[in-house]
């Protein structure tokens, strides 16, 4: 698994992270199954993207042991 670092200062907000957390927490690993089908099932990122004016920053609840 590829591991995603996070940087506050080149983050621009875009949330890829979030889309790479839901894939790889989804039962399909197929981001548009996981996207589209488990997420409406309850399936969530477990990195969420704070914006506050042109400030973005990009954070991990590290629960996973990876």
């Amino acid at each position: 698994m590829k591991r995603i670092y996070p940087q506050k200062d080149v983050c621009i907000g875009c949330r890829i992270c979030e889309l790479a957390c839901l894939t790889e927490h989804s039962e399909s690993k197929d981001l548009i199954i996981a996207y589209n089908q488990e997420r409406a099932g309850g399936l969530a990122p477990c990195r969420a993207v704070y914006e506050k004016g042109p400030v973005c920053v990009a954070l991990s609840c590290r629960h996973c042991e990876n």
